[in-house]
């Protein structure tokens, strides 16, 4: 038993240090990625093993989204225009120079469908705004935004780094 222990607790087992490998490669992989053009298409598949697809019925449909949106998202411009929807008592409430990290490039995703998606139970009592920003395609998170998409593909989430502390807003206008 002392050396099972020994074994498990001091990481010397050939498969946790098989794992480190593997870690370390998807880490290295990760870090490779610094716009959506890196990413290929042949990655779907990589990523789908490394990152699961919680928010799909099966891989296949996850590949197949993933791979779709690798395309739409290579076509951002350099800014992109994003849209981000808040809960603010009024538009001044609004903390205009940290709006926020969750986003989505498009406009006709700001419905019903995502707002129910997202449980926030101080979205009863206030109005809701639409916060339209020019966004610098280097501050978006890439490995955040893949892994929101998996757990959450009707979302059509974009993830914006810092908490939005680099982007442009555009204008912002109560959601109807």
């Amino acid at each position: 038993m002392k050396y099972i222990k020994k074994l498990i607790l001091e990481d010397i087992n050939p498969y946790n240090k098989y794992l480190d490998k593997i870690r370390e490669e998807q880490l290295r992989f990760f870090e490779s990625l610094k716009t959506f053009k890196d990413i290929k298409k042949s990655d779907a598949h990589k990523i789908i093993d490394m990152l699961g697809y919680e928010g799909y019925n099966d891989e296949e449909d996850a590949i197949d989204d993933l791979k779709d949106k690798i395309k739409e998202w290579k076509k951002l411009n350099d800014p992109c225009i994003l849209y981000r929807i808040v809960s603010s008592e009024t538009i001044d409430d609004i903390n205009k120079e940290e709006p926020g990290e969750h986003w989505t490039m498009y406009d006709w995703n700001l419905d019903g469908d995502l707002i129910n998606s997202i449980d926030d139970d101080t979205w009863e009592d206030n109005p809701l705004f639409v916060i339209e920003a020019k966004v610098p395609l280097s501050e978006i998170d890439i490995k955040q935004t893949i892994i929101q998409n998996l757990s959450f593909p009707n979302e059509h989430e974009i993830n914006v780094k810092e908490k939005g502390r680099n982007v442009e807003i555009i204008k912002i206008y109560e959601l109807e």
